[in-house]
């Protein structure tokens, strides 16, 4: 809190002196009968001649921040996915293209503005328009910004709807402030549905089953008992706002958590059972090298950003909605160590949108392994069945709660 006064107190300080230091030095120009306008031709020469070491200069921090960044490998890492490499070239194709335009029509630019710069046998030339000329540097742009647009058309269809070879590994990620949680299918191979009005504690993700219905049902039922308690105690007026607008969620919760006890009984909700879902306190998912894998992104609360940049991986997570971007490995985590000669390297999964305070540290382990070590993996996890605390005893009154709150 200090530093935060201490920077503004500086800040204004600063534009303060700034703002004097110009009302002096215009009042000196005053005084010597110049207009603070005015500029002589001393002046204008220095102005032309920094412009020349422009041309310099930029070409300086240009190869430095390319030796640095980009030869140094600090831009983008090696690619780790079959994709990564089409998304590489394209990145290279337009990082030459802007290069070329930068190295080339930038000394020209200075250099024009150091060699017409106002002199006294100088004279200005009426150049009105040239025909073929704006052609040019209209036409070749154009031919220029369309061909990488049709490439990069090209290579968004191959990744988005190329068809994959092989059996593909279905993993969802679940994004919340400020953790991932993963979810793979069991040996139905099918994710089970999930309904945000089904999130507790134990039961993060909303995985719907017959259980949990009946067990969110009675856990609702009770706050929905224990708000209309303290409403029917008159409440100060500041916390009766709060106790109406719960009761309405609770109902609306209720309403959803009804619907589904009613279609499970056309339908089991089954698939959720043998689900095996990595909770943030394990810190890390594995997925198999060669073979595709299909994330299917949802998120609890704000807009998140799934951004594993090995792979060339980046989608937005959406509340209410599922997001899916399918990639194929290329290299393990160990094989990935050797390279760079680092024991300690990690595949990370980042969030890429900023999401909160501590967005920052939003972030999970990606252990990338051979076929036999990731089902080896696999077998060792709990299904969501399995890995659940004991569900609490469930009222017998339960169907008769949900369908009264039902009709509200």
């Amino acid at each position: 809190m200090i530093n935060n006064i201490l920077f503004i107190l500086i800040t204004v300080l600063s534009l303060l002196t700034i703002s004097r230091i110009i009302a002096v030095s215009n009042l000196i120009d005053t005084i010597r009968g110049r207009k603070p306008w005015e500029v002589t031709l001393k002046e204008n020469g220095i102005n032309a001649f920094l412009c020349l070491m422009m041309v310099f200069f930029g070409w300086f921090l240009y190869f430095y921040f390319y030796i640095k960044y980009v030869r140094g490998g600090l831009l983008l890492p090696e690619a780790a996915s079959l994709h990564g490499k089409d998304i590489d070239v394209l990145s290279d194709v337009s990082f030459t293209i802007i290069s070329v335009a930068y190295l080339l029509v930038q000394p020209f630019l200075w250099y024009f503005a150091f060699r017409y710069r106002m002199r006294p046998e100088g004279r200005a030339y009426h150049f009105a328009h040239n025909t073929r000329l704006e052609m040019v540097w209209t036409i070749v742009p154009a031919i220029i910004f369309c061909t990488l647009i049709f490439y990069g058309l090209k290579i968004w269809i191959k990744v988005f709807f190329s068809e994959t070879e092989g059996d593909k590994l279905t993993v969802e990620l679940y994004a919340q402030q400020f953790s991932w949680t993963a979810r793979y299918a069991g040996s139905d191979k099918k994710l089970g549905e999930a309904n945000y009005c089904m999130i507790s504690d134990n039961n993060q993700l909303g995985i719907i089953t017959p259980e949990t219905i009946d067990e969110q049902i009675a856990k609702i039922g009770e706050k929905y008992k224990a708000v209309l308690h303290a409403l029917d105690n008159f409440p100060d007026p500041a916390k009766f706002k709060e106790l109406k607008r719960e009761r309405e969620l609770l109902t609306h919760q209720m309403k959803v958590l009804s619907d589904l006890k009613k279609q499970s009984a056309q339908k089991p909700f089954a698939d959720g059972q043998d689900d095996i879902v990595i909770l943030p306190a394990v810190g890390e998912f594995h997925i198999p090298v060669g073979r595709p894998v299909e994330l299917k992104m949802r998120s609890q609360d704000v807009i998140h950003s799934a951004y594993l940049p090995h792979f060339r991986v980046h989608m937005y997570c959406s509340p209410g909605s599922i997001t899916t971007f399918t990639f194929t490995p290329t290299i393990t985590t160990q094989e990935m160590r050797e390279k760079l000669a680092k024991e300690d390297f990690d595949f990370l999964l980042y969030c890429n949108n900023i999401c909160g305070s501590a967005h920052f540290n939003m972030q999970m382990k990606v252990i990338v392994e051979t076929e036999e070590q990731f089902n080896l993996w696999l077998s060792q996890q709990k299904t969501f069945s399995a890995s659940r605390a004991p569900a609490n005893s469930v009222p017998a009154d339960t169907a008769k709660t949900s369908a009264q709150m039902a009709t509200l």
